[in-house]
């Protein structure tokens, strides 16, 4: 059975609350997700830096969703610094004007 977007994103939010605060999915080399605190923010990487956060609709899905899908099946998560400020969860919405710099801390695969 194909996965749909809403089930995909679904999970992946059930699994970034449980994780400790800064965590990121590592979508692919340049994309990664985040919880916000109140959404699933999707994030292209460039140089270190968040160089835009897409909406994610049906037609973007499809393009997308071979890659996704291989990522669910074996998940990998980091903990990124900026996406803390003492320990609480922060929404860093940054747009490719204004990215910074993400430092992962840590890396994890399940």
């Amino acid at each position: 059975m194909t996965m749909t977007r809403e089930s995909f994103e679904q999970e992946l939010i059930t699994l970034l609350r449980d994780q400790p605060p800064g965590t990121a999915a590592d979508l692919s080399d340049c994309m990664v997700a985040y919880w916000s605190g109140t959404s699933l923010i999707y994030a292209y990487l460039g140089a270190g830096t968040v160089e835009e956060e897409p909406e994610v609709d049906d037609s973007v899905w499809e393009e997308w969703r071979p890659n996704l899908e291989k990522w669910h099946a074996s998940p990998v998560f980091s903990v990124r610094s900026e996406l803390t400020v003492s320990g609480h969860p922060i929404c860093p919405r940054v747009n490719s004007s204004r990215g910074g710099p993400l430092n992962v801390v840590a890396t994890r695969r399940w």
